[in-house]
């Protein structure tokens, strides 16, 4: 029983964790099984336990791009120069009665949001597979990532749902003002400090750099950033269609940014699903600050 106080699911009307294992009262947009589907997303092929909904030709957001920009480019985002990054990680879990309404507000946010550097990572935990249902995109080391958040702040335990954002500051984000108060709050955290500039520097090779006296983990990070359909069949959330986005299918540090500029060869994308997409990541210290992100 004492392994299990570590982990808290559920969350009270003050949107403190709470033991509790009813879903608390929210004021947000309805759970995701009642969501109308997106005009501008059509049903597509049916993975294992899944439906994946695949965009219809949507092209890529700006920041995509890298700098240095082509002499000339109208692009009105230059990510590392006038506009920062703002890196939303979602922890949450299938087996949560407590996680759809920040999952819904999340999609809210992305389907409502013109910021071309928002980019949002959907981990799956596995701590509540116990419950009765096994997260299907559910991975241990997502466990880990959001332990390292805990320790870094001092926490003795973590819980679902849990946004972070900019590696910063965390909330449950349950309500529509609230998850705004956390993204607000990680974006004016690190305002007027340096952030390190990412830049494709060849086939498979990434660029950083920034100030000598920076230093920073480097993670690339593999996303699905399509609309996911899932049918809850056991478990606190048994009879259920949720619906995920931008879910985090793996997650690989690949060396250490020791500040100034350094050169870095990213792994093979191989034969992961060409629909994926991957961006990197770049952290002071395990559970620390995002100092630099761009997608690859």
């Amino acid at each position: 029983m004492a392994s299990l106080l570590k982990y808290l699911c559920c969350v009270d009307s003050e949107d403190e964790p709470s033991q509790q294992h009813d879903p608390p009262p929210f004021r947000s947009l309805p759970i995701a099984q009642n969501l109308p589907m997106p005009p501008e997303y059509t049903t597509g092929f049916q993975e294992d336990d899944f439906i994946a909904i695949d965009p219809l030709d949507i092209p890529p957001p700006t920041y995509t791009r890298f700098d240095p920009h082509p002499p000339g480019c109208n692009c009105p985002i230059h990510i590392n120069r006038v506009s920062r990054p703002t890196v939303i990680e979602l922890f949450q879990s299938q087996g949560c009665n407590s996680c759809p309404p920040t999952s819904s507000n999340l999609r809210s946010v992305l389907a409502n949001s013109e910021d071309p550097n928002l980019l949002v990572l959907d981990y799956h935990v596995t701590y509540w597979d116990h419950l009765g249902w096994k997260d299907v995109f559910g991975q241990d080391k997502f466990n880990e990532r959001q332990w390292d958040y805990a320790r870094r702040r001092g926490d003795t335990r973590v819980y679902t749902p849990q946004v972070v954002v900019n590696g910063i500051s965390e909330g449950v984000g349950q309500t529509d003002g609230n998850l705004k108060e956390i993204i607000k709050k990680g974006q004016k955290a690190r305002k007027g400090e340096s952030w390190a500039q990412l830049e494709l520097a060849g086939e498979r090779k990434l660029r950083v750099s920034g100030p000598f006296d920076m230093k920073g983990i480097v993670t690339v990070v593999t996303y699905d950033p399509r609309l996911i359909s899932v049918d809850i069949k056991r478990g606190e959330n048994m009879g259920k269609r949720l619906l995920f986005t931008h879910i985090v299918r793996n997650s690989e540090q690949i060396e250490d940014w020791n500040g100034g500029e350094q050169l870095f060869e990213l792994p093979p994308r191989g034969d992961i699903n060409d629909r994926w997409r991957q961006a990197v990541l770049v952290q002071q210290g395990r559970g620390g600050p995002i100092i630099g992100a761009a997608r690859v």
